[in-house]
């Protein structure tokens, strides 16, 4: 009993390896050089100090603590190693990157947007001077949907491509597509030219997306109304169709956009449906243990390949999958550990996962379910079963959300409100959903039209849900934006709802004052930060394309500069829920812009003496006072060179061939990037 008490990882071994391997693949995307090869001799000799500690741990409590501690640098540095070994960056037979370039790619995997199939591909051949060479590294293709070709998975295709980088966000709040898709290992694409684009294998579907594309045909003809049949094949097959952007918007707000993907809760009912049928046989018959768990894992894994085994819904059947397999091989295993060990494999087999949103909402909220369920389930008990099952109701999306609001805030800056009303309601109705769904599959394969009134069922439930999620988000707080957390502050708000859990759990002062201590220091924290976030004056300068945009934040206000090149966002307030007063479009070739610290005219920016010019397509439109101290903000594909060393100012310059890659003044530098795609933010205090 002494050993487990002291030794603190003997309890959740899972988990602790997974919380160090978590904060080396971390700590491997925010250092930008592949330093990998340097510590695989530091995890050799790690791993040679455990081995030979490992014989006196069983004797000796310091070898005890010391050998957990070196599982901890074993398992911390093996992330990172393995994170940069992955990381298409660091290849040293990556693909070439500058211009255009001549390449072979094979497609893994397709999406349907607006304008375009969005193709994620596999590089795997480049013509350089007339031969080909294997190279690696991932491209993703847009191929416009007026080019008569359906890509799919496993397709060969080649073109000759210009290579471009992801744009970045080019506005306060915005949403960084560059960033995003650099979590998913890609941090190149290209706009496929269809004269230069041709196919060279065209891919049979496999069948996997031969069951997909049957099951999204039979769900089709189900649905006549145009906004609920997309929510139908979200929830039944995963499959993203254009949903109806104000409705998509009402599930978001209100917290209800997870039902809108195949995921842990269709897989958590569809195990409840297959031990509800299953309850009679074994209660009759007595068969073997075997027999539940087997179907069990049978029906979730069928159903996966029937989804078309999408990264959600892969993740959601190993999590179900451990947790079957851990009761089969041991009564007392502990959930926690299994959950941490499904991550831990999913980690191991793609270590950008972590930063994947649909891993964390799944994962986060089946902790907040096997951590905060029984406590708050435990808050009201009462006699009647009718009651008592709305509240457990209540209490598992409770329990899930308390864990996961941060992560929406975090990542789609809305607070959901009602998120304990839509809970209450879209997890019956997907209960409904999914039953029905599993009905008329078979009923319409096997064309039982004496049957297919059971369609109904199914056309109303996704109906009526759609209707009650549309009603919640038109009432009063329904629409909450404008909510932008940062990561330590998700954190807090996490521990705090654990520290809300223990309270409740055990009652006693210590765990009380615990709480209500972490929640004073978060509502001073959270203050500070929107009292320094309204002081905050920044300028955001991007070019993608030939499209420039200028933006400041100046104390709660944000203004565009717009005029002759640069380009007006007209949907800008409305998006991120910004009052007209705090928006102001300024023409900056008409318009000048006076504030106690921030003085706008034509290109030239002053802040607290700081002066900044705009150089753009036609040059300087400023005079300047010889040496006069300034800092250039080049948002051109022109060699302005020239202009900038006569003009005799003391700012020094580096070019490369005709595009100025690197500008830097005395304490200062600025990374222009890609000429195609620039991105700066200056905080200007």
């Amino acid at each position: 009993m002494l050993l487990e008490y002291r030794i603190f990882w003997i309890k959740y071994p899972a988990l602790r390896v997974l919380v160090p391997l978590i904060f080396g693949v971390v700590a491997a995307n925010t250092i930008q050089t592949p330093v990998y090869k340097w510590l695989w001799s530091v995890l050799i000799i790690d791993l040679g100090l455990l081995i030979m500690v490992h014989y006196r741990v069983s004797k000796v409590l310091i070898y005890q603590q010391w050998f957990g501690v070196g599982v901890l640098i074993f398992f911390l540095l093996f992330g990172f190693i393995w994170s940069q070994m992955r990381n298409e960056l660091f290849f040293e037979d990556h693909y070439s990157i500058n211009g255009k370039t001549d390449l072979i790619s094979r497609i893994y995997s397709v999406e349907e947007k607006d304008r375009f199939w969005d193709c994620y591909s596999d590089v795997i051949e480049e013509n350089r001077d007339s031969a080909w060479y294997s190279v690696k590294g991932k491209l993703l293709i847009r191929v416009t949907k007026n080019f008569k070709y359906l890509p799919v998975k496993n397709d060969i295709v080649r073109g000759d491509l210009r290579i471009l980088h992801p744009d970045h966000r080019s506005a306060p709040y915005e949403f960084d597509w560059a960033d995003l898709l650099s979590h998913r290992n890609i941090h190149y694409l290209t706009y496929a030219d269809t004269s230069r684009f041709m196919v060279l294998h065209k891919a049979p579907h496999s069948f996997v997306e031969k069951c997909s594309i049957w099951s999204d045909s039979l769900v089709s003809s189900l649905f006549e109304n145009k906004k609920d049949y997309p929510v139908a094949t979200a929830m039944l097959l995963g499959l993203r169709k254009k949903i109806d952007p104000e409705l998509y918007r009402a599930y978001s707000a209100t917290g209800a956009v997870h039902v809108l993907a195949v995921s842990g809760l269709h897989v958590g009912i569809l195990a409840q449906i297959i031990g509800f049928i299953l309850g009679f046989i074994v209660d009759k018959f007595r068969p073997s243990k075997l027999l539940v768990p087997a179907i069990t894992l049978i029906a979730i894994w069928a159903y996966t390949i029937l989804t078309g085994a999408t990264p959600s819904i892969m993740r959601a059947a190993v999590m179900f999958s451990s947790f079957i397999v851990g009761r089969i091989l041991q009564k007392d295993i502990i959930p926690l550990n299994l959950l941490a060990a499904a991550a831990f494999l999913l980690i191991i087999y793609n270590p950008n996962d972590i930063y994947n949103i649909g891993f964390q909402l799944s994962f986060g909220a089946m902790a907040g379910i096997l951590l905060l369920y029984e406590p708050i389930r435990k808050m009201v008990i009462t006699s009647n079963k009718f009651l008592q099952a709305v509240w457990k109701a209540c209490s598992v999306s409770l329990a899930a959300q308390l864990f996961i609001y941060p992560l929406v805030g975090f990542h789609f800056h809305q607070f959901a409100f009602y998120f304990w009303l839509t809970s209450l309601i879209s997890t019956p109705f997907s209960f409904l959903i999914l039953v029905f769904g599993m009905i008329i599959f078979p009923i319409k394969a096997l064309s039982l039209k004496f049957l297919f009134w059971l369609k109904y069922p199914l056309v109303w439930s996704v109906h009526c849900m759609n209707e009650i999620i549309a009603f919640l988000y038109t009432l009063p707080l329904g629409n909450l934006g404008g909510w932008w957390p940062s990561l330590p502050d998700c954190i807090l708000l996490i521990f705090i709802s654990l520290l809300m859990s223990a309270a409740i759990n055990k009652k006693s002062y210590l765990t009380i004052s615990y709480f209500l201590l972490a929640l004073s220091f978060a509502f001073v924290l959270f203050t500070l930060e929107n009292i320094r976030d309204i002081k905050k004056v920044e300028m955001i300068a991007s070019t993608s394309r030939g499209k420039q945009k200028v933006w400041i934040k100046n104390q709660g206000s944000i203004i565009q500069l717009v005029g002759d090149s640069i380009t007006q966002n007209s949907n800008y307030a409305d998006k991120y829920n910004i009052q007209s007063p705090d928006f102001v479009y300024l023409n900056t070739g008409k318009q000048e812009y006076f504030s106690s610290n921030l003085i706008i005219t034509k290109s030239s920016i002053t802040y607290n003496k700081s002066s900044y010019i705009l150089i753009g397509d036609q040059g300087i439109k400023t005079e300047l006072a010889p040496n006069e101290q300034v800092n250039f903000i080049v948002l051109s594909n022109h060699d302005h060179g020239d202009t900038l060393v006569n003009a005799g100012h003391s700012v020094v310059y580096e070019f490369e061939g005709k595009t100025p890659t690197h500008l830097s003044k005395t304490n200062k530098s600025f990374d222009y990037r890609e000429p195609q795609n620039s991105f700066i933010q200056i905080p200007l205090q």
